[in-house]
């Protein structure tokens, strides 16, 4: 397991293997939010309320690109948090 602050892991999402699971250890999805990275096995034996898998959030960030070249880290934590709401990527040209 590894624990990464949310805007950390939003600059250096490549360098980790899109397998891994992310965990958010707050209640409110933020910039500050931290993230905890782990592998199914170890999902097994964490509780956690939100929890996604890291190429969920490596589409959430191509989806928003493909719509805003330049999305600020701002655009990129509403786009998260739309995701975990609604399930569905965000459309900001709407």
């Amino acid at each position: 397991m590894l624990t990464i602050i949310l805007k950390d892991l939003i600059k250096s999402l490549g360098k980790y293997n899109e397998t891994l699971n992310v965990s958010f250890e707050c209640k409110q999805i933020n910039s500050e939010c931290k993230c905890v990275l782990m592998t199914d096995e170890e999902l097994d034996k964490y509780d956690s309320s939100f929890t996604i898998g890291l190429y969920a959030i490596t589409d959430i960030l191509e989806n928003l690109r493909l719509q805003k070249e330049d999305y600020s880290e701002g655009e990129a934590i509403n786009a998260i948090n739309f995701y975990l709401q609604n399930d569905a990527f965000i459309d900001i040209l709407n």
